[in-house]
């Protein structure tokens, strides 16, 4: 550490997302900007794996990058994955694969505790309106 701080670099201590929320006391966040050159994966995976995390988020901003070492086997299938989850709380705006996207939470999930679980509420790519269908790519 001593070292470290002699070159003039910081240590810094890295908190889950909800740790974040939790600490800072914050019950809503308007945009989440993520550019994080790869780490964009793992903080998104655990934003969509609840839907109550992900509902705190008014609008969700991420840049994602496909590395071609791993590309179709490992980092196609989880973009996919976020994306659906995602599409249960959030829509899609606009945005451009493994480029940049911008989502904006859905009505129905200000106030909704199970927002994303009725059929009803579920919005696949189809539901997107034409001039974003032009613009993504459906998974």
């Amino acid at each position: 550490p001593k070292d470290a701080q002699r070159r003039g670099s910081q240590l810094l201590r890295i908190l889950a997302l909800e740790e974040t929320l939790r600490t800072l006391q914050l019950r809503r966040v308007d945009l989440l900007h993520l550019n994080c050159e790869g780490c964009e994966y793992e903080l998104l995976s655990s934003l969509t794996a609840r839907s109550a995390l992900a509902q705190r988020f008014g609008v969700v901003q991420f840049g994602t990058h496909n590395y071609p070492g791993d590309g179709v086997r490992t980092i196609v299938p989880q973009y996919c994955a976020i994306r659906r989850a995602l599409s249960r709380t959030h829509a899609l705006q606009w945005g451009t694969p493994f480029v940049w996207e911008r989502w904006t939470r859905r009505r129905e999930c200000l106030a909704a505790s199970d927002c994303g679980t009725s059929p009803s509420r579920r919005a696949g790519p189809g539901a997107h309106s034409s001039r974003t269908r032009s613009k993504a790519a459906t998974h």
